[in-house]
């Protein structure tokens, strides 16, 4: 059965390079007229160049570029309609995969798939991933913990074992032992030189102070600052909640630190990121250089959120204000006010050159396609930073298998037998078309130099 499996994918998706290719022919417009009955070869010449292009076949890219070539051939003939019909045509039945003799690349033998492009190489200068969560539930006295709601959440077990650890290893060895078992990853990753390790401050209640009923997840500052001051390739991701009553005191404390970002996710920390009361923590912000790094759009990783606080033109006020913001995932999940948050965040990026976002979680099987369209989405260039969203990135959330239609099986195989789960989410993003521009910068934005 795994031979047949085996078998299946690579007629599928493999691209056969050893055959010859065949002398070129072409039968006008195929099944369809090459003309009108007054002039019955009037857009013919467009069909031969369109059967040159789908003779020699090649990318998906290229294939598409063919087809629209096509329609506006034909549309330029004064047929407007006409070439909407064969742009169609050509998208449905021009496929490799069907077996016809006008599919794309039909002067190879059958299955040639489409050619792959060669990705993007790996930047000379370090890679840090910007995104990595860490865990704790309060052994070894790190003031860390979850909810009692979370823990018995099926979530639970899932999100430690994706760290590469237990509750009852943790309970042994205290909670460093999650941020001990990162550290080992980056050391024997071959891309990644760095990650920032981010705590998660909680709800704050009316009195300025951490209402831990209310808090799913707290990882406290000190803790994190702590543990990745002992390992060189960690940085500290700073987390605090602008109502406390000393936030801005705290600001300054984790900058002395040497925390490189302060985290957010509203959804669950219930931070309005536009109230106009958290100004003056904005304005600190700016004055340290400290980015904000914030979740947007939808949250479902906890066991309730408010999707309100999701919103990406709530982060309106800080851009205003001149604070670096990164919107984590671009937006990529959820509606506010009934549009799409993606669509709602990308005008954002036209008005603020100092709004970023991160490629973090795109790879997720509930978000297929959204790396695709952001790579080609011109109001992103020079935007995107690399994260990873570990220990995201390490559960069946994500699978280079999930990418049948723009990898090889090759590719996908050869990825999946990734162990490290950074090198992994590496080797998939690249696969997928991510530039070299994106791994480096979130280095320099952050200002690490391993």
């Amino acid at each position: 059965m795994k031979t047949t499996i085996y078998l299946l994918f690579l007629m599928l998706f493999s691209v056969s390079n050893a055959a010859e290719i065949t002398p070129f022919t072409s039968d006008g417009c195929s099944a369809f007229p090459n003309g009108t009955l007054a002039q019955q070869s009037l857009w013919l010449s467009c069909c031969t160049t369109h059967d040159k292009a789908y003779w020699q076949g090649g990318t998906r890219q290229q294939r598409l570029d063919a087809d629209l070539a096509l329609q506006q051939c034909v549309a330029d003939t004064g047929e407007p309609i006409i070439a909407e019909l064969m742009l169609a045509g050509v998208r449905v039945g021009g496929s490799p995969y069907w077996p016809t003799e006008f599919r794309w690349g039909y002067g190879w033998p059958y299955p040639q798939g489409y050619d792959v492009p060669l990705p993007n190489p790996l930047p000379t200068t370090p890679i840090i991933d910007m995104h990595i969560h860490t865990a704790g539930l309060g052994y070894g006295n790190s003031g860390c913990f979850v909810s009692e709601a979370l823990k018995e959440s099926y979530k639970f077990d899932y999100y430690l074992n994706a760290f590469g650890t237990t509750q009852a290893e943790i309970a042994e060895h205290g909670d460093k032992l999650v941020i001990q078992r990162i550290a080992d990853m980056l050391q024997a990753s071959k891309y990644v030189d760095g990650a920032v390790i981010l705590a998660m401050d909680g709800v704050i209640n009316a009195q300025g102070e951490l209402d831990k009923e209310k808090t799913q997840v707290y990882i406290p500052n000190d803790y994190v600052a702590t543990e990745t001051a002992r390992y060189p390739e960690l940085y500290f991701g700073a987390s605090i909640n602008p109502y406390r009553h000393d936030a801005l005191e705290r600001l300054d404390i984790v900058k002395n630190q040497g925390a490189k970002l302060i985290k957010w996710i509203p959804n669950i920390q219930h931070i309005d990121p536009s109230d106009e009361k958290i100004i003056p923590f904005y304005e600190k912000m700016k004055a340290l250089g400290l980015p904000l790094l914030s979740h947007t759009g939808q949250e479902r990783s906890f066991d309730e959120a408010i999707d309100e606080y999701g919103d990406p033109m709530l982060l309106t006020l800080p851009l205003s204000l001149g604070v670096t913001v990164i919107a984590a995932h671009i937006a990529t999940t959820g509606e506010s006010e009934e549009q799409n948050n993606y669509e709602r965040i990308l005008p954002l990026f036209e008005k603020f050159p100092n709004l970023y976002t991160d490629i973090s979680s795109l790879t997720q099987i509930n978000k297929l396609g959204t790396l695709e369209t952001a790579l080609k989405e011109p109001r992103l260039k020079g935007r995107l930073l690399y994260g990873s969203d570990f220990p995201l990135v390490n559960m069946v959330l994500v699978s280079p298998y999930y990418f049948p239609t723009n990898l090889t099986f090759k590719q996908m195989r050869d990825i999946a037998k990734i162990t490290n789960p950074l090198d992994k989410d590496i080797k998939l993003k690249q696969a997928l078309g991510v530039p070299t521009e994106v791994f480096s910068k979130s280095a320099v934005l952050l200002n690490i130099h391993p």
